[in-house]
């Protein structure tokens, strides 16, 4: 998203929050609106939801919980329209904006220290997952939430 969590433009510091509460309000309305295109066809929503880091263990516990509900509520209502849903739970990616403004050294250090993997999550890495998602190779996989962090929840 480029907005660090605990920040806003306006400098609040809501932005997990009006972002979780936007999207479980305006979920099921963007689905229907969508889901009427796709009768009759396979189709897929892939929620990808920023700062997971925060969402598990920060400031929004509860946050990961209610995009993983949502997610298995709108798979079962639109399953029976062959609508997948999913959600892709990254943790901190190492985008151009992420590696010029916050990723230092010593932050990169710390970061290695929480996760299994040592290597950067890279965008390449959440756009596979989704790419997969979005392919018939995951025909049967809905309702799902994949934290991809490096090992790190």
């Amino acid at each position: 998203s480029g907005i660090p969590m605990g920040t806003m433009a306006d400098g609040k510091g809501n932005a997990p929050l009006y972002a979780m509460v936007h999207y479980m309000l305006t979920g099921r309305q963007q689905i229907t609106t969508g889901g009427n295109r796709a009768r009759g066809a396979d189709s897929n929503v892939i929620n990808v939801v920023p700062g997971l880091d925060t969402l598990l263990t920060g400031d929004l516990p509860d946050g990961s919980a209610g995009i993983m509900g949502l997610t298995k509520s709108l798979a079962k209502d639109y399953g029976e329209h062959n609508l997948r849903v999913n959600a892709i739970l990254p943790g901190w990616v190492a985008t151009e904006r992420q590696l010029q403004t916050w990723l230092t050294p010593e932050a990169e250090r710390e970061w290695m220290q929480q996760v299994a993997l040592q290597s950067r999550l890279m965008p390449q890495d959440v756009a596979n997952l989704a790419l997969f998602l979005a392919s018939d190779d995951s025909n049967m996989i809905s309702g799902q939430s994949f934290v991809i962090d490096g090992g790190r929840t």
